[in-house]
């Protein structure tokens, strides 16, 4: 093979790189130092110098993540509040919004009375099982207490974290219903508030609250000579 031929395969196969260092400084080569890979690169066409391939740098990573994780919690708030939102709808009355947590409350604390009978339970059998290891002299029979010891010790732990789990659920339903009854509370006046503005001060209004006896005569007068001033007196 000449060596025009080694040299035109060469350039074929290179490839230009357009690196940006820790400085700002720009560069262009063949090759990009082990150096600025952390600082990301492009990787240009060789005939119109347009962008063929770009690596990220690990700052640009990181902020993308960042940016990421910051959706992903606007997301999950957004969602959150929604839920909320809708709950105050489902209910016609304050009570009925309150006794709906209160159930679920309810229910948890009757799952976790159920766990701490049985964790009372484990914690004497465990006693039980330690009481006959150190009392029998049977091999094969303190393998089966020893197995059975560590099973008991597991579900104890299982027991524990269970109940610490429904403690948990427990406290977020509770702070769940402060709010809701809070936020229900304040769409109430909101909604009391604007129907009054458009229909508290209309003559069927004043009739209502005069349980249909007739209209009361709430024009004020002016001191003026004009009709309203007339109607009045």
């Amino acid at each position: 093979m000449s060596c025009i031929t080694i040299l035109l395969l060469n350039n074929v196969n290179a490839k230009t790189y357009r690196w940006v260092d820790n400085k700002g400084v720009v560069h262009y080569s063949e090759r990009i130092p082990p150096s600025q890979v952390q600082f990301g690169h492009k990787q240009l066409d060789e005939k119109n110098g347009t962008t063929i391939k770009e690596v990220e740098s690990s700052h640009q990573r990181i902020e993308k993540q960042e940016v990421a994780a910051t959706k992903r919690k606007l997301v999950k708030e957004r969602k959150k509040a929604l839920r909320e939102e809708l709950i105050i709808y489902m209910f016609s009355s304050e009570e009925e919004l309150k006794a709906y947590f209160e159930q679920k409350i309810k229910m948890i604390s009757v799952n976790v009375r159920l766990l701490e009978y049985h964790k009372k339970k484990l914690s004497l059998d465990i006693k039980k099982v330690r009481k006959h290891l150190t009392e029998t002299k049977n091999i094969k029979l303190k393998k089966k207490l020893v197995i059975g010891l560590a099973d008991f010790k597991q579900s104890l732990l299982d027991h524990k974290q269970a109940i610490q789990t429904n403690h948990n659920e427990r406290a977020l339903v509770t702070d769940k219903m402060t709010r809701a009854i809070r936020a229900y509370r304040k769409n109430f006046a909101s909604s009391t508030l604007a129907a009054g503005s458009l229909i508290g001060d209309t003559p069927y209004q004043r009739l209502r609250e005069n349980n249909g006896k007739g209209m009361v005569n709430t024009t004020k007068a002016c001191d003026c000579r004009c009709p309203t001033n007339k109607i009045a007196n």
